[in-house]
């Protein structure tokens, strides 16, 4: 997750408005324990800087999951 994105809008009802995002997801994956059991990678864009990056991470219990 990216801290804050801001873009310059060129048309639409927003044109020449700078928007800011919050919290901007930038690669989401769900992950198989029979697959991944140690690791997890994501992917970071080249122009993205790391030090203004967050991993968030939802844990679930595999029996939830059958509860939906």
């Amino acid at each position: 997750m990216q801290d804050q994105v801001e873009d310059r809008v060129q048309t639409g009802e927003n044109s020449g408005r700078t928007l800011k995002h919050l919290n901007v997801v930038r690669d989401f994956k769900v992950a198989d324990p029979a697959i991944e059991v140690d690791s997890l990678s994501l992917a970071i864009p080249e122009w993205v800087e790391p030090e203004k990056l967050h991993v968030v991470a939802s844990l679930q219990s595999p029996m939830m999951a059958f509860m939906r």
